[in-house]
């Protein structure tokens, strides 16, 4: 889709104010997150979008579509869910780009919402649980 998209940037005089990076990982990735305002996920389908998880854990709100499999972002109000469709992505682009004082409050909220339910020790814990109950039962039936 690169070059459609650079096209449509150039035909809107927009390709002096877009930036097509490609891949960005490690150091730069972890910059890019922080430096953001907001991120935006336009996904079309995901089982449940990382980069929710990545942008959180860095305290920023996301944009996403209704695509990306991660509800908890509104119940959260850890940023905006629209439907996967080009005017609805636009309108919340708007709406986060008027809501900006607010969207350090969302991006806290997010944050807040990832730390306690997706780092590491809080995932051990809870796979100790389901195996603890596992072996548990598996020892009752053999008694019984």
């Amino acid at each position: 889709m690169l070059a459609s998209l650079r096209s449509a940037a150039q035909k809107l005089e927009l390709d002096n104010k877009v930036h097509f990076t490609g891949y960005i990982g490690g150091a730069d990735k972890a910059a890019a997150y922080h430096g953001a305002s907001f991120v935006v996920i336009p996904s079309r389908q995901e089982a449940m979008s990382i980069v929710v998880l990545e942008a959180g854990i860095c305290g920023k709100p996301v944009l996403m579509t209704d695509q990306c499999g991660f509800p908890a972002v509104s119940q959260v109000n850890g940023g905006r869910i629209k439907a996967a469709a080009e005017g609805a992505i636009a309108e919340g682009l708007q709406s986060m780009i008027r809501d900006g004082g607010r969207s350090g409050k969302m991006g806290e909220n997010l944050k807040r919402h990832v730390e306690q339910h997706y780092l590491w020790d809080i995932i051990a814990q809870s796979y100790l649980a389901i195996f603890q109950k596992v072996l548990s039962l598996s020892v009752s039936e053999h008694v019984s």
